[in-house]
């Protein structure tokens, strides 16, 4: 049996089935078990602090360590917030035989090789700022010409799935035309998706489906 290590933040119930969901959709012929770290207090210092402070990064790096110790084959990081770390992280856990999936990049790197226009949208600057940092690392490892608009909605902090789609879907319409795909960084978004689609014409990807995606490459490649 293979052993997921799913690291979150800002950890809820519904969070949780999200992925489970992801997880068994595409793993569904692979015997394994998830292993879940959560640990909400890191994001909630994260977002006090507007970045992530050396001992948020501390505990988030146990926690890697804490999987591996625990014989997880593969790391799944959650949080995008925390990418940073993630990907600082991933050469040594490496090393280690575990490698640490980051949930959003490859969602991002399909992004900039199938679309042209597109905008990255996240509920607040301390969010958004790694995972521009991942769409502008995307873009120059594609070799991409795709144009990306960053876009924060305040509005969405602190609401549920429901709520922030609505709220994504009435400020998005005001750029009605503009882009050809949504990239939205935060994965509770996943099962509003196709509604918000509908309502705004293009395509919407969310990271639950693409990081489950590349934990059943990895597992398949151990």
């Amino acid at each position: 049996m293979k052993k997921i290590a799913g690291v979150f933040t800002g950890f809820d119930e519904k969070l949780y089935e999200i992925v489970s969901q992801a997880l068994k959709n595409n793993l569904a012929d692979v015997d394994y078990r998830l292993m879940v770290h959560a640990n909400p207090d890191l994001i909630a210092k994260t977002l006090e602090a507007g970045y992530v402070t050396e001992e948020v990064a501390a505990k988030l790096l146990s926690i890697f360590s804490a999987s591996v110790s625990e014989g997880a084959d593969v790391i799944l990081s959650v949080c995008s917030t925390m990418g940073d770390i993630a990907e600082a992280a991933q050469p040594l856990f490496e090393k280690a035989g575990v490698p640490i999936i980051r949930i959003d990049e490859a969602m991002m790197h399909y992004a900039v090789c199938t679309y042209k226009r597109i905008a990255l949208i996240a509920s607040c600057r301390t969010i958004m700022l790694p995972n521009k940092r991942l769409m502008e690392k995307s873009l120059r490892a594609e070799e991409s010409d795709s144009s990306v608009t960053y876009i924060v909605i305040d509005e969405m902090q602190g609401k549920s799935g429901a709520e922030v789609s609505d709220i994504v879907i009435r400020e998005m319409l005001k750029y009605e035309g503009d882009f050809d795909v949504a990239v939205m960084t935060q994965a509770s978004l996943g099962p509003f998706t196709k509604e918000i689609e509908e309502k705004l014409g293009i395509p919407v990807l969310c990271s639950p489906d693409f990081g489950a995606k590349e934990v059943f490459k990895q597992l398949k490649m151990a």
